[in-house]
Order: structure tokens, then C-alpha cells, then sequence
């Protein structure tokens, strides 16, 4: 699919003027409040918007089908005042809806643009040191993996086993309140940055152990595009790294609400796995979807994390 923007287009004033005049005179009485509605409106939006690329959910580029929604129902709201002899509430309402979905999209645009030169995306250059580092992480996920704990019953189902065990981990409520503190961008010490990464470890060995007794279970695994397991993550984790601009500024990722979408997916993932038990067989490919799209992220923590670590001084050992 084409990641490049559609040419995006909307009519620069309403066809019709009463149409327009309308529009006006109802706003007119309470322009400022309403104004200062739209622009509070936006700006939740653009926050939402980074929290999540920050989070590791989504990156700056724009799919076309993304570009393409905002103006076409922009042009709706517009046509539909048009067409109307009066104007209702919920006509203004489309359009203040419309009007800031579509702000939302040109500000994005805007930034990838200025940060890269081209309005479909604003991925940072990938480099053999990133690289390297994420193929260090995966290979000790996969040592892990080999010697994580295992059901008691052998005919105990492994992939149920490691979600739910994915499930109980924890990251210490200490150590996110001591990180949330950090002013943004700024690196935490060593000792914060272990006590973070410990869970994150735990949580992803479950979800790679998880996955993989997947495989044995699906005809074709839901990463049939790589070669290998390990190249599906390692593909993936490198285009949310970029996507989101975070090789450059990894203490900018956000574990707290990263940590929150772990667990919500994980029971998603668990619940779609019991379904497939119970015989529905699409829920299976849906597991595994969920649980590697989990370990994906979690194996993006920890990247960021060992990326922040080399930020570090080296701690001086006293000498007695």
C-alpha cells in the first residue's frame, strides 16, 4: 500500500453565501467562546496524538486513506450547510468536528514535513548501531525464552501459561512515579533505568515464548512476510523507533502509558486465544497478531531503555 498523502482539497468558501452568512451569524454572538472551544478541541487532539507516538501505538506517518478521511468529511459539512435552509446545532457541530480533524492532520503534516522534507512520514535514518541493538535485545529474548518457566503439566497449554503470566507482571509503582517525576527528555539514572527494565524483560520473554508456541498451532503465522520470528520483531521494532522519532530522544518514551497498553491488549490477547480453544478459528490468527504487536512494543522499552544506559557516565568504583 502507498504511504504517500493524497493530494488533499476543500472548497475555500461555501457555495452558497446565505450558507455562509448563516454559519456567521450564529456563531457571532459567542465568537471568542466558541473560537476558544475549537482551538482547546485541537490541542487535546495534537496531545493525544503525540502521547500515542510516544507510546510506541502509532509513528508520524500518514497512510493515504488517513489524509483522505478529514477532507472528505470536511467537504460534507460544508455541502450539507449548504443544502440546508437553516442551520442546526448538530450541522455546526459536524463542522467543528470536521474543522478540527482536519487542522489536526495539516499540523502533523506540517511537522513531518519540516522534519524531513516529506509530508507522508518523518522516520529518522536507520543506522547499523540501532540496528545491532535491537538484534541484541530479541537474541536475549530468545535465551530467555528457552529457559522461562514452563506449566507444571505437560499437557498444561503453554500459550495461555505465558499470557497470563504476561499479565501478572509488574513494573513497581515507585519506579513510575520516580520516572513520571524526570523532567521530559531528561535521562534517569542507571539504578531507575535497571528497575524499569526488569519487568519490561520479564513481560516480553512471556510474550516471545507466547508467540512462538503459536506458530505450532497456525498453518501460516501471522508474520508470513519475514523469514523468521526474529526478523518479523526486529522489522517492526525499527519502524516504530524511527516512525516516532525516538532513536534521537529515547527518554521521551512513555513506560506508564506503554506499561497501560500492554496490559489491556494482553487480556484482549488471552480472551481471543480462549475463543479459539472453544473453536472459533479466526481468534487464533488473532492472538498472535495481539501478543506479537504487544512484543513488538516491549522489545522497543528495552531498546530505548539499553540506548539510554550508554547516555550514562560510567559509575566510579571508590577505591578502598
Amino acid at each position: 500500500m502507498s504511504r504517500s498523502v493524497a493530494v488533499l482539497s476543500i472548497p475555500t468558501r461555501l457555495p452558497k453565501q446565505d450558507a455562509h452568512a448563516r454559519v456567521w451569524a450564529t456563531f457571532g454572538a459567542r465568537v471568542e467562546d466558541r473560537r476558544g472551544a475549537m482551538v482547546d478541541l485541537l490541542r487535546r487532539r495534537l496531545r493525544s496524538h503525540e502521547d500515542a507516538v510516544l507510546a510506541g501505538e502509532i509513528t508520524y506517518s500518514v497512510w493515504r486513506e488517513q489524509a483522505e478521511a478529514p477532507a472528505v468529511r470536511m467537504r460534507q459539512a460544508i455541502a450539507r450547510l449548504s443544502r440546508n435552509a437553516t442551520t442546526s446545532e448538530g450541522d455546526l457541530l459536524a463542522l467543528k468536528i470536521a474543522s478540527v480533524d482536519f487542522a489536526s492532520l495539516l499540523v502533523q503534516l506540517a511537522a513531518n514535513a519540516a522534519a524531513s522534507g516529506q509530508a507522508g512520514g518523518a522516520p529518522e535514518e536507520p543506522s547499523a548501531e540501532l540496528a545491532a541493538k535491537v538484534s541484541s535485545v530479541i537474541a536475549e529474548l530468545a535465551s530467555h525464552a528457552q529457559e522461562v518457566e514452563r506449566p507444571v503439566s505437560d499437557r498444561a497449554d503453554v500459550v495461555a501459561h505465558h499470557l497470563a503470566a504476561g499479565l501478572r507482571v509488574r513494573v513497581p509503582q515507585q519506579t513510575l512515579e520516580r520516572l513520571g517525576a524526570i523532567s521530559t527528555g531528561r535521562v534517569a539514572d542507571r539504578t531507575l533505568l535497571d528497575r524499569l527494565r526488569d519487568p519490561w524483560l520479564r513481560l516480553a520473554t512471556n510474550e516471545y515464548t507466547a508467540v512462538a508456541a503459536l506458530d505450532a498451532q497456525l498453518a501460516t503465522p501471522t508474520y508470513e512476510r519475514s523469514e523468521h520470528l526474529v526478523s518479523a520483531i526486529a522489522d517492526a521494532a525499527a519502524n516504530v523507533i524511527y516512525g516516532a522519532r525516538l532513536a534521537g530522544r529515547p527518554a521521551a518514551f512513555r513506560h506508564r502509558q506503554a506499561w497501560r497498553h500492554q496490559a489491556v491488549a494482553l487480556t484482549y490477547a488471552l480472551e481471543a486465544y480462549v475463543a479459539a480453544l472453544r473453536g472459533h478459528a479466526p481468534s487464533l490468527a488473532q492472538a498472535q497478531r495481539i501478543a506479537l504487536t504487544r512484543l513488538v512494543r516491549a522489545t522497543v522499552a528495552i531498546v530505548l531503555i539499553d540506548l539510554q544506559h550508554e547516555t550514562q557516565p560510567a559509575q566510579r568504583i571508590p577505591v578502598a
